[in-house]
């Protein structure tokens, strides 16, 4: 029997690739339809898969090597030498599309705290990337502006730089941002001020101020000069501000913000100078002088003899009564005892009391202590004068004593009495009749 075996050829399995091509980089790389696909040739089922090798920078371009092969094992992995395969070339191209940038106009604010920030914009293609930095540039003072700040903006289109300040890919502005401001700052107080002076007549001066600028801008910082004359003769005795040193210094301070100073010596009774000026960073400035009146505003201290008693002669004009009489070691902070001043009433000038017939016996005073600056305490005291007998006198009693009948009484008794107790007894004669020199004051009794 003879059998035959019928050897068919075998068909080796092949892969085609599609076309390589160029795309712009918004394509869809994973669109086979627009990519192509690979075919397989031959006696083959298995699946046909591929992978990409990409050289492509941020900006999606660059080459893709995309490998085909036939995943013989169905295992998803390339086996070289063992599975068929090929390689399609995907090159991958910008949009060349023009890139459109906006930069932020100069600008102009009264504040600092005011300044914004704008960013550059742009108009670019959905593959470029674009990223921008800035830089300030600042300076306090500038002839068109009180503060200014240059701000550069670079923006770079990092799919075509190359590198280069100048070059393609990037592009630069400057822009101006100024600070102006012509009002000058306002200083809250320039009133005259007195000072009263102290046990040593002398006192310390400590002064206060503040200034606003009217923007109301807390970063806006006043600096200060102060200046003051003492006694007011045209020199400067101590200057305080923010060019000064040490203890003379004045920080530049916050608009609205009180500073303080204080003389390093105490100061005796005058009138003194203050010159006050303040400017804003925009070099706005203010100026105002005030007075400052260092005076005695305490009264002497009394010290006083309440109740004095003296005697005069009614042959004499009166007993004349100093009110210095009464001081017993009254002293002030700074008028000399000496120097010190007593009086009856509010005007110095009345510093005399005079006692006589008409008016003897008790006296009532209030007693004024003077000092030079014209303070004054007052107090009450009180002083007793005597006449000694000397003003009974100069007039006579006469009268008669008669029974109810208008007969005739003798040797009756009859007493005067004055005020201060002294009693005299007189006697009717046979007709009943009586004489008798009395002062004005006696009473009949």
């Amino acid at each position: 029997m003879i059998i035959l075996i019928f050897i068919a050829p075998s068909l080796r399995a092949g892969i085609i690739c599609p076309t390589s091509l160029t795309l712009s980089c918004f394509d869809d790389i994973n669109n086979l339809n627009l990519t192509g696909r690979a075919t397989s040739t031959g006696n083959t089922s298995s699946l046909v898969r591929y992978e990409d090798i990409k050289s492509l920078n941020r900006c999606n371009i660059g080459t893709i090597n995309r490998l085909w092969y036939i995943d013989t094992n169905l295992d998803g992995i390339f086996q070289p030498g063992v599975e068929e395969n090929c390689n399609q070339v995907i090159n991958i191209q910008g949009n060349g599309s023009p890139i459109e940038i906006s930069f932020p106009r100069d600008t102009s604010y009264n504040c600092k705290d005011a300044i914004g920030f704008e960013k550059p914009t742009w108009i670019s293609g959905s593959c470029d990337v674009i990223g921008y930095n800035v830089t300030d540039s600042k300076f306090e003072v500038s002839g068109d502006a009180c503060y200014k700040i240059l701000r550069k903006f670079t923006v770079i289109n990092w799919c075509e730089y190359n590198g280069s300040s100048f070059g393609t890919g990037v592009w630069t502005h400057t822009q101006i941002i100024k600070i102006e401001e012509k009002n000058p700052p306002v200083i809250a107080d320039c009133s005259n001020k007195l000072i009263g002076l102290g046990s040593d007549c002398k006192t310390s001066i400590t002064l206060h101020n503040a200034a606003t600028d009217d923007n109301n801008c807390p970063s806006q910082l006043l600096s200060w000069i102060v200046e003051i004359d003492l006694w007011g003769d045209g020199t400067v005795d101590y200057k305080y501000g923010f060019t000064e040193q040490d203890e003379f210094r004045i920080d530049p301070v916050a608009n609205g913000k009180e500073i303080t100073i204080t003389l390093p010596i105490r100061v005796g009774p005058g009138i003194h100078k203050v010159k006050w000026t303040v400017r804003d960073q925009c070099s706005n400035f203010s100026s105002c002088l005030s007075l400052i009146e260092t005076k005695d505003t305490s009264p002497p201290t009394p010290y006083i003899i309440d109740f004095i008693t003296a005697a005069f002669q009614a042959d004499e004009t009166g007993l004349r009564i100093p009110a210095r009489i009464f001081d017993a070691g009254s002293y002030d902070n700074c008028t000399a005892q000496k120097d010190i001043k007593f009086s009856y009433s509010p005007d110095i000038s009345d510093s005399v009391r005079v006692v006589d017939c008409t008016n003897a016996g008790f006296q009532f005073f209030t007693i004024h202590i003077f000092d030079k600056a014209g303070n004054y305490e007052k107090i009450d005291v009180f002083m007793l004068v005597f006449d000694n007998g000397s003003c009974f006198g100069g007039r006579s009693l006469n009268g008669s004593v008669t029974e109810a009948n208008n007969s005739p009484l003798k040797d009756v008794n009859m007493i005067l009495k004055r005020p201060n107790e002294q009693k005299i007894t007189t006697i009717s004669d046979n007709r009943g009749s009586l004489t008798e020199a009395i002062l004005p004051s006696l009473m009949i009794i």
